[in-house]
C-alpha cells in the first residue's frame, strides 16, 4: 500500500530574489546578443576567368570577366552604392565598376535576396596587381577585401615601387 507523500515548498524572499536576478541576467545577455547580432555584414569574393553565355546587352561573349559577389550575411538591410577596385602602379587610385551605375538592378541586400555581383573585363596583367576591393553602401561605409591577406615580396615590392 502507497502512503501519502505530502510537499512543502517554501518560498522565501531571498530564493525569489535570487530566481529574479537569474531571469534578468539571462534577458540581458540575450537582448545584448540580439542587438549585437542585428547589424549588416558584408562578404566579398572575386571569381575570375567568367564568359558570357547567350548575349546579354553590355557584356561580349567573347572577354573574359571577373565577378565581384557582394554578399550580406547580417540581418540589417544594405544598399550597395559603388564598387571600386585598387590597382596598383595605375595613374588613378581607384577605378569604379560601371555595374555600379545600372539602374535596373536591385542592389538592396537583405534576407529574401542576400547577393548581388558585379562583372568586369579581366586582364591578366590588371589582375595580377590588384590589390583589394572596395565596397560602398549607400550611407557611406566602406567594407574592403584584400586579395592577398598576407602579401608577398613581390607585392611589397610593388606597394613601394607604385605608392602614389
Amino acid at each position: 500500500m502507497l502512503g501519502t507523500i505530502s510537499f512543502d515548498i517554501n518560498i522565501t524572499a531571498s530564493t525569489a530574489s535570487w530566481y529574479s536576478a537569474i531571469i534578468a541576467t539571462l534577458a540581458f545577455i540575450f537582448s545584448a546578443y540580439n542587438i549585437l547580432r542585428d547589424h549588416a555584414k558584408i562578404a566579398i569574393s572575386l571569381d575570375t576567368d567568367r564568359e558570357i553565355v547567350g548575349h546579354a546587352f553590355p557584356y561580349d561573349p567573347n572577354e573574359t570577366y571577373g565577378c565581384i559577389t557582394v554578399t550580406n550575411k547580417g540581418r540589417r538591410t544594405v544598399k550597395i552604392a559603388k564598387v571600386s577596385i585598387r590597382i596598383l602602379g595605375q595613374s588613378k587610385k581607384f577605378f569604379l565598376l560601371s555595374d555600379s551605375f545600372l539602374i535596373n538592378v536591385n542592389r538592396n541586400l537583405n534576407e529574401e535576396n542576400p547577393t548581388t555581383q558585379y562583372l568586369f573585363k579581366q586582364n591578366d596583367e590588371e589582375l595580377k596587381r590588384m590589390w583589394f576591393i572596395e565596397i560602398y553602401d549607400a550611407i557611406g561605409n566602406s567594407y574592403r577585401k584584400y586579395l592577398h591577406t598576407f602579401p608577398t615580396f613581390w607585392r611589397l615590392y610593388q606597394l613601394i615601387r607604385y605608392r602614389r
